[in-house]
């Protein structure tokens, strides 16, 4: 979270024994009374419980799975599915990913 000179700060650290919603959920509803914010973006690596607990706590936040996690988990879930057609889909992919105009994205 930014703070007041634009400079990224940690608001929170935890560490989890369970990856379950509602601890997911517990924390972040902590975080929210501790500091009094609510994002209007938050950013995750698309994890199905995360973003369970990301919409029950903060529903009316923009939520975005980071491109990063998305391109490190396509090999482990589709290179088999895909075959010899998997390296083309990663080019396709990048394309789509790296492009800033509809334009480019429709090419």
């Amino acid at each position: 979270m930014p703070d007041n000179n634009l400079k990224t700060r940690i608001v929170a650290q935890m560490i989890v024994d369970n990856k379950i919603q509602s601890s997911y959920e517990w924390i972040f509803k902590y975080v929210k009374e501790l500091t009094g914010i609510l994002p209007k973006v938050f950013i995750t690596d698309s994890d199905s419980v995360v973003n369970g607990a990301v919409a029950t706590q903060f529903p009316n936040t923009f939520h975005m799975h980071c491109i990063w996690h998305i391109s490190q988990n396509l090999p482990k879930h589709l290179k088999n599915i895909l075959g010899f057609k998997f390296n083309d889909f990663m080019k396709d992919f990048y394309i789509a990913r790296n492009s800033l105009t509809e334009e480019q994205f429709t090419k």
